[in-house]
């Protein structure tokens, strides 16, 4: 899979943001991002992530060297979630 970027500015948000849920379904890998109007950076309302050139599901008990060791090897961005049990 080769990395591509595309940016929208639609007219109707809302409608466009529930099109790319549903169209993210088809994917094994898919991250959805929302700022939920939380006025930071107005320039994002949200980002996505879809399918999955490479990836990190196995890490260590020093997990945010790990991630940071990661993305300096890939130097791209990373989507996904941190969890705990």
């Amino acid at each position: 899979m080769e990395r591509k970027f595309t940016a929208f500015t639609p007219i109707d948000c809302e409608s466009f943001k529930q099109k790319l849920l549903y169209f993210g379904m088809k994917y094994s890998n898919f991250c959805f991002l929302e700022n939920n109007q939380y006025q930071f950076d107005n320039s994002i309302e949200a980002i996505a992530g879809l399918g999955c050139i490479r990836s990190i599901t196995d890490i260590g008990h020093d997990s945010l060297t790990d991630i940071t060791t990661f993305q300096n090897k890939n130097q791209d961005w990373i989507f996904g979630h941190v969890a705990y049990d």
